[in-house]
């Protein structure tokens, strides 16, 4: 799936960079895809040298919360 939604990206770049352009992302998809060489400060360390690249991640949201399942129930109250 993370393919397919990258090849759908890479399909059009100049329909994909006009998007992310309006939206004020001053990157470009490819760059994006293959990793922008960058540094980050983290809170209480040092700045951290690597790269930022686009990751597709699919999460499933249940329409209404689950019971608790037995082993939830009896880790709950430590029987």
């Amino acid at each position: 799936m993370h393919s397919a939604i990258i090849d759908y990206f890479l399909a059009d770049i100049a329909r994909t960079n006009g998007y992310l352009r309006s939206k004020k992302v001053h990157v470009e998809i490819r760059a994006l895809v293959e990793g922008v060489k960058s540094r980050i400060l983290q809170p209480r360390k040092d700045w951290a040298e690597g790269k930022i690249s686009l990751k597709v991640c699919l999460e499933f949201t249940p329409d209404s919360p689950s019971r608790d399942s037995e082993l939830d129930s009896f880790r709950n109250t430590g029987e």
